[in-house]
């Protein structure tokens, strides 16, 4: 199960910060534009 805990905004940039099976936290960095281009 994974699950997000928190996005932090940069310019273009988003740092989404996410659990994993409650074993482990990692981020990942996705560009703003991709995201909500990908919601249309």
């Amino acid at each position: 199960m994974v699950f997000p805990t928190g996005l932090v905004e940069t310019g273009d940039t988003l740092l989404v910060y996410y659990g994993a099976a409650d074993a482990c936290t990692a981020v990942v960095e996705l560009s703003r534009h991709e995201v909500f281009g990908a919601l249309q």
